[in-house]
């Protein structure tokens, strides 16, 4: 599967999504409701079969950005969303066995909570530390 097939057949697929091309890689910016299921067909039906990363950036807003992988079809993607204000995201880890450390750092570094993950803790930085220091509101 080629970029052009690949970005056909994410149309055919999310019509709800904005995709385009982000810094060479093929990008999904999809509504935060629909970043789960999103995520889940992009593995189970479309064959993203690896985690590769899960992170965070902000720019005006804050957003969780997960890149995927298909092993079969050799090609990547980035599925990104807009984080809610509650800071509340759903956890990747019943579909990704890998997402339970990214989002550890990602809560760690950002603040983002990911609801249902088995062991949100701070993985980088000591247990009360203050704030979050990749935040632009982080002094």
């Amino acid at each position: 599967m080629k970029d052009k097939n690949l970005i056909g057949k994410l149309k055919d697929t999310f019509d709800y999504a904005e995709i385009g091309e982000d810094f060479g890689e093929v990008t999904l910016r999809v509504p935060i409701d629909k970043y789960l299921s999103t995520i889940e067909k992009l593995k189970r039906n479309l064959g993203f079969d690896l985690l590769i990363d899960i992170t965070a950036v902000e720019e005006d807003e804050l957003r969780i950005v997960v890149h995927l992988y298909s092993i079969k079809d050799n090609v990547r993607v980035r599925v990104t969303s807009q984080v809610p204000e509650s800071l509340k995201v759903p956890t990747l880890c019943p579909l990704y066995k890998g997402a339970n450390w990214l989002e550890r750092e990602v809560y760690d570094l950002f603040g983002i909570e990911f609801e249902g993950h088995p062991n949100l803790k701070r993985i980088l930085l000591w247990e009360g530390f203050p704030g979050h220091p990749l935040r632009k509101s982080y002094p």
